[in-house]
């Protein structure tokens, strides 16, 4: 039988891909509003389970993702855990509206943790720049640590 992998705050993970190298580390669950796992991305694509290395690069991006489902499916490895800095001992914004995409969207709303403000019609440019609040599922999660949050921006 498997082996099952505890997940707490601070916990660092890899994904498992034969090309490219990308870590993350979990910061928060979000039981509001996706039930997902609220994550920063890091800067380090070198391949290391050196922790210190990993931390020292710095933090890209913030994503949603499942992280028990990417262990499951063999997407995620966890390879160890770090204190979080104080300066990102937060719980970042993003946009999410429930308007059908395809449409212009009238109906614009800021979530931050379990707050959710409306907004309206049109963002700011500040909140154009935030990523759209929507979970990925562990292989598009690795498609977009790889790539980068350009996905997020193309809404707005």
């Amino acid at each position: 039988m498997a082996k099952r992998t505890t997940i707490k705050e601070g916990d660092i993970f890899k994904i498992i891909d034969d090309k490219h190298h990308r870590y993350f580390q979990f910061f928060y669950q979000d039981l509001n509003n996706l039930t997902s796992d609220l994550i920063w991305v890091f800067n380090c694509e070198d391949e290391t389970d050196d922790i210190d290395k990993i931390v020292k690069s710095g933090y890209k991006f913030y994503m949603h993702t499942y992280i028990r489902i990417g262990i499951k499916l063999n997407c995620f490895e966890k390879i160890g855990s770090s204190v979080i800095p104080n300066e990102m001992q937060y719980i970042p914004k993003f946009r999410w509206t429930n308007n059908d995409l395809r449409y212009k969207i009238k109906d614009w709303y800021i979530v931050q943790g379990d707050k959710k403000t409306y907004v309206g019609e049109h963002l700011s440019d500040e909140e154009k720049r935030l990523p759209f609040l929507s979970p990925d599922f562990p292989k598009m999660a690795i498609e977009t640590m790889i790539r980068g949050n350009k996905l997020f921006m193309k809404l707005g």
